[in-house]
């Protein structure tokens, strides 16, 4: 299996630019897919999707002081990597590809802030 190489990019951003507010990590949630698997931490997106508003609060809470700490749990750190097949031979490395399940709603806020930087 052929893995891609990741080099290094230069950010223009401080933590101070990273706002995770309620609205930010419900619109993240809302457009999570229901019927995928569960992440590193076991919970299903319909759980979390059925939660939001609940949850919004103390996630945002949660994601800016992880943020500010500059730390996030060991757990958030793995991922489940799962070989998906793409198509032509099914014996060529080369027809698939990984897929990572981690923690996709602190990712998401991130990579939109990042992205309008």
């Amino acid at each position: 299996m052929i893995i891609p190489v990741c080099h290094s990019i230069v950010l223009t951003c401080t933590h101070e630019t990273v706002n995770f507010t309620e609205t930010g990590v419900i619109s993240v949630i809302k457009r999570l897919k229901a019927n995928l698997s569960c992440g590193t931490d076991n919970l299903p997106p319909i759980l979390l999707k059925r939660l939001e508003y609940s949850i919004a609060r103390p996630l945002s809470l949660l994601f800016s002081q992880l943020l500010s700490v500059g730390a996030v749990p060991e757990d958030w750190k793995k991922a489940i990597i799962t070989p998906v097949f793409k198509k032509g031979s099914a014996g060529d490395d080369t027809n698939i590809r990984p897929i990572s399940l981690t923690c996709k709603i602190m990712e998401r806020i991130m990579l939109a802030i990042f992205m309008t930087i």
